[in-house]
C-alpha cells in the first residue's frame, strides 16, 4: 500500500498540475495508483505465485475510485441569502443535539458564503462541493435551521440525513453500563485484561479465565481503536493488558494504548485467539502464585508463544501458493498464520496439519469446534484422531466461531 501511495503521489509531482482542477488531479492520481497496483505481483513473488495483487494497495485504489465517483469532490459559489445570525442557536448544555447531513443542488452556489452561514448556525461544520452540488454536515440543536437556510438560499435539497445524537449517546451509555455489570473489572492483582474473540464459546471461555473485557471481533469485523479505548475506559485496573488475538488487530490496540498515556497499558501482540487463551491460563497461574505485574505479563507473553495454532477453513478462490495447489472451496489448514495443507476433504487436511506440528515436545491438542459443527461430529473426530496420534492427548471445546470449523492449539 505504501508503494502504491508513493508512486501515485509522485505522478502528481511530475504532472505539473498546478492549474488543473481537483477532478483532473484525482483522475491522474487514480490512474497512477491503478498502474502501480497492477505491478505489485512483480515486486512481491508471493503475490505473483498466488495470481493476485496486493490487498492493501487494492484498498487504496478502491478508496480513490470512491472519491472520483462522489458528487462532492470540488469547491463551490451561491448568490443569495444574507446570513441571519439571529437564527444561530447555542447548544443546550445537557444535549448533544442533532447530526444533520444534506446535499444542496443548484446553479452558481457559493461555497464560502454557505460555509460561513453554517459555521454561524452550528458546530462540527463540513461544507464541500462545487457550484452545482454542495454536501453539508453540521451539528445543531434544531435541524430545521440549516435546512431552512438552504431552502431560502434557493437550493434543492437531496440526501437528507438527521440523527439524534442525544439518543445515540444514551443508548451507548446503556450498553456500557450493561457491559460493566456483566463483566468484572480487574483481578486481585490489579490487572485488567482485554481480549478479542469471535464465537460465544471462545468468548465465554476467556471470561471464565478472568478476562475483564471481551471485545467481539474476528475475521471480517476487526474492532477499531475506539473499541479498545472504550474498553480501557471501563476499567479501573492499575495495569491493562490487551490481547488482540489477530495480527490485523494489533495496530489498533497499540494505537489505543498510545492515545491513553495517563493509563498503563501493555499490548501483547497475540496473533490468534488460541495464543490468547494460553496467555490467560498463564495469567491465572501467575496471579495465584503471587507474581508481580511485570512477571505476570512476561508469563503471558511466553505462554502465547509456546502454542502452535491451527485454523481450518475453506478457500474462497483457486490459487497456487508455495507449491500448494488450492482449489476453490478446498479445506485449508493455516498453521501459525501460513497455509500449510489443502484438500477437498476436511479430515485428511487436519491430519496433515497435526503431523506438521506434532513431535516429541508436544503433548496436548485442544480442538475448538465452530458454529457449524455439532458436538457429536467433534467427538467422533477426536476419537479417530486419538487412535491415529497415540502420543497426543486430545480435548474438545465448543468455540462457536464462524468460518472456521476447527481451531486447534497444540502444545
Amino acid at each position: 500500500i505504501l508503494t502504491v501511495a508513493r508512486e501515485a503521489t509522485e505522478s502528481l509531482a511530475a504532472g505539473g498540475l498546478e492549474n488543473e482542477s481537483l477532478e483532473s488531479a484525482l483522475g491522474t492520481l487514480l490512474k497512477a495508483a491503478e498502474y502501480a497496483l497492477e505491478a505489485t505481483p512483480q515486486k512481491l513473488p508471493i503475490l505473483a505465485e498466488a495470481g493476485v495483487v496486493d490487498a492493501g494497495g487494492m484498498g487504496l485504489v478502491s478508496f480513490l475510485r470512491g472519491l472520483q465517483s462522489s458528487d462532492a469532490v470540488a469547491a463551490p459559489p451561491l448568490e443569495s441569502a444574507a446570513i441571519d445570525a439571529r437564527m444561530a442557536m447555542d447548544f443546550a448544555a445537557d444535549s448533544f443535539g442533532y447530526d444533520v447531513q444534506f446535499v444542496m443542488r443548484g446553479e452558481g452556489l457559493d461555497i464560502s458564503l454557505i460555509r460561513k452561514a453554517m459555521e454561524a448556525r452550528g458546530e462540527s461544520v463540513i461544507v464541500v462541493g462545487d457550484d452545482s452540488a454542495i454536501k453539508v454536515h453540521i451539528h445543531v440543536d434544531n435541524p430545521a435551521i440549516p435546512l431552512d437556510y438552504a431552502v431560502q438560499a434557493g437550493a434543492v435539497l437531496d440526501d437528507i440525513v438527521i440523527e439524534n445524537m442525544q439518543l445515540q449517546y444514551q443508548a451507548f451509555s446503556a450498553r456500557r453500563a450493561a457491559a460493566g455489570a456483566a463483566q468484572g473489572d480487574a483481578s486481585d492483582s490489579g490487572i485488567g485484561v482485554i481480549a478479542v474473540a469471535e464465537g460465544s464459546g471462545l468468548q465465554d471461555l476467556l471470561r471464565e479465565l478472568n478476562c475483564a473485557r471481551v471485545i467481539d471481533g474476528g475475521a471480517g469485523k476487526n474492532p477499531a481503536t475506539e473499541d479498545f479505548l472504550a474498553a480501557i475506559g471501563q476499567l479501573s485496573a492499575e495495569l491493562v493488558i490487551i490481547l488482540p488475538n489477530d495480527r490485523n488487530i494489533v495496530l489498533a490496540a497499540q494505537q489505543a494504548a498510545e492515545l491513553m498515556p495517563q493509563r498503563r497499558v501493555i499490548v501483547l501482540p497475540t496473533e490468534s485467539v488460541l495464543q490468547g487463551i494460553n496467555a490467560m491460563i498463564a495469567f491465572g497461574d501467575a496471579v495465584d502464585s503471587g507474581a508481580d505485574a511485570e512477571a505476570i505479563a512476561g508469563s503471558m507473553r511466553d505462554a502465547a508463544g509456546a502454542v502452535a495454532s491451527i485454523a481450518l477453513t475453506r478457500a474462497t478462490r483457486s490459487t497456487q501458493l508455495g507449491g500448494l495447489i488450492i482449489r476453490e472451496r478446498d479445506y485449508i489448514a493455516i498453521i501459525n498464520g501460513e497455509i500449510k495443507a489443502a484438500g477437498g476433504d476436511m479430515e485428511p487436511v487436519l491430519i496433515t496439519a497435526l503431523e506438521l506440528v506434532s513431535g516429541a515436545e508436544v503433548e496436548l491438542a485442544t480442538l475448538y469446534y465452530g458454529a457449524d459443527i455439532s458436538s457429536s461430529e467433534a467427538d467422533g473426530l477426536i476419537e479417530r484422531l486419538s487412535n491415529r496420534f497415540g502420543e497426543l492427548e486430545f480435548e474438545v471445546v465448543y468455540g462457536g466461531q464462524p468460518l472456521y470449523p476447527f481451531l486447534i492449539s497444540v502444545e
